[in-house]
């Protein structure tokens, strides 16, 4: 009886080490979880709002970010345009500088099918076609612009979900701002000198417009 009873006794102390290995190793896992987290999580931010100075045109903008104009800058070269964003989650902030075109691009910026694009604080002018131009897009905000002297039409946004606001277009050879999409909310928009329409809405729905 003594001798089952010291087996008995026994066999938990050799199942004691791997089994305090295997709660601890399990403990230290989880925390390590909880460690990695937000580690990922804030080099995930650091990357997606890491500011980048543009000194140069053209540019192409690859990686999400926040963007900023170094100073007015002039294209000096024939290109598609001067800016072109390819890439989600962007923050073009112009800083009050201006974007010449020089007449050498189609347009000053652009963006085709791309998700949360902000463009705010900055004049463009001088493309062979239009301004600035973002289509086929969703959530976009465009914000204290001014564009003009453009071959075609100063602003078009093509968009679901977005607003443009505080506007300044003229002496444009078209238009001077097109929208179309949905839910967009469009206000103070000043449109002038411009050969045909000062704003068109067209091919959309449910947007808002406070003129």
């Amino acid at each position: 009886f003594k001798t089952s009873l010291i087996l008995i006794i026994s066999i938990p102390k050799y199942l004691y080490l791997p089994l305090t290995f295997s709660m601890y190793k399990n403990y230290w896992r989880g925390k390590m979880k909880k460690l990695l987290i937000p580690i990922v999580a804030i080099l995930i931010t650091s990357q997606i709002c890491a500011e980048v100075i543009i000194d140069h045109l053209p540019y192409t903008i690859n990686n999400s970010g926040i963007y900023k104009l170094g100073g007015d800058l002039t294209l000096s070269s024939n290109t598609w345009e001067a800016i072109e964003i390819n890439a989600d989650n962007v923050v073009l902030d112009g800083n009050g500088h201006k974007i010449n075109g020089n007449n050498s691009c189609n347009y000053i910026i652009s963006a085709w099918g791309r998700k949360n694009i902000t463009i705010t604080n900055i004049k463009v002018c001088n493309s062979s076609m239009s301004g600035i131009v973002v289509s086929m897009s969703e959530d976009v905000s465009m914000s204290n612009i001014e564009a003009y002297n453009m071959g075609n039409i100063g602003i078009v946004i093509f968009a679901r979900h977005g607003y443009i606001t505080d506007i300044t277009v003229h002496d444009c050879s078209s238009m001077g701002v097109i929208v179309g999409g949905s839910y967009i909310q469009v206000s103070n928009i000043k449109s002038y000198n411009n050969y045909n329409y000062g704003l068109l809405v067209e091919g959309s729905y449910h947007n808002v417009s406070k003129i």
